[in-house]
């Protein structure tokens, strides 16, 4: 009875996209975990209408990772699923729209670097702003959400290696770790691209359990462009600010 009822509320939906479909993306809201009527409904409008804005750029899956990560960052507990889902989709709208990125690598690059960004303070919209800066840069997914995330932790653990070879104090340093990670990065990467970049510290590196190679290139692509990582946070917050 709930499953008629249900497809009798897709009838009534202002859409272009086949029941059949919409069907699908109930199934995908079912895999996540999601049961009730509404939510259902919920999560399928607005995959329905992400699917729409962003058509095949978002690649298989992707409306999923959406959904998981409006769940992960507990938005969807403040927004309701569908203002949350529809945020993220705007904000990765807007960066593949006024950016070289591909609205599928920053979903996927957001997915994989949200367990360590959530356990640090990162919001979706700062790290769609890194991953905007990855894409851009020929820095793989899987490869650049790595090395940030032993970057990120290395950093909470040991904020006075990090504050020494960035020339920060230390003290001062270890707080803004623990109170804005993301302003910690780009105040760390800012002060590298002054140094000269990452090149001389892959053994420091190394010794702290990084992979040395995998981080110098990452790190050294957000060294050298952190204006570009800042202005894709910035349009990323406004755009996910104003897509509920």
């Amino acid at each position: 009875e709930e499953v008629q009822a249900m497809n009798d509320r897709f009838k009534e939906m202002d859409t272009r996209t086949p029941r059949e479909q919409l069907n699908q993306l109930a199934g995908s809201a079912g895999r996540l975990g999601i049961t009730s009527t509404a939510a259902v409904l919920e999560f399928v409008d607005a995959a329905d209408k992400i699917g729409v804005a962003l058509g095949d750029d978002l690649g298989q899956g992707a409306v999923d990772k959406i959904g998981k990560l409006a769940m992960a960052f507990g938005e969807d507990e403040t927004k309701g699923l569908r203002g949350a889902m529809l945020a993220t989709g705007s904000a990765v709208n807007e960066l593949a729209q006024n950016s070289a990125a591909q609205a599928g690598y920053l979903v996927d690059f957001a997915a994989r670097l949200s367990g360590v960004g959530i356990q640090a303070g990162l919001t979706q919209s700062q790290i769609l702003g890194i991953g905007a800066a990855m894409d851009e840069n020929m820095q793989r997914d899987e490869m650049a959400a790595t090395a940030l995330s032993q970057i990120i932790t290395k950093m909470t653990t040991d904020s006075e290696t990090f504050a020494r070879i960035a020339g920060k104090n230390v003290e001062e340093f270890a707080s803004l770790v623990k109170n804005d990670m993301n302003e910690a990065l780009m105040q760390f990467f800012e002060s590298m691209n002054k140094k000269g970049g990452f090149t001389e510290l892959a053994p420091l590196f190394e010794q702290m359990g990084l992979d040395g190679t995998r981080a110098i290139g990452v790190l050294s692509t957000l060294s050298s462009k952190i204006d570009d990582v800042r202005r894709h946070q910035e349009l990323a917050t406004e755009a996910y600010e104003k897509g509920t």
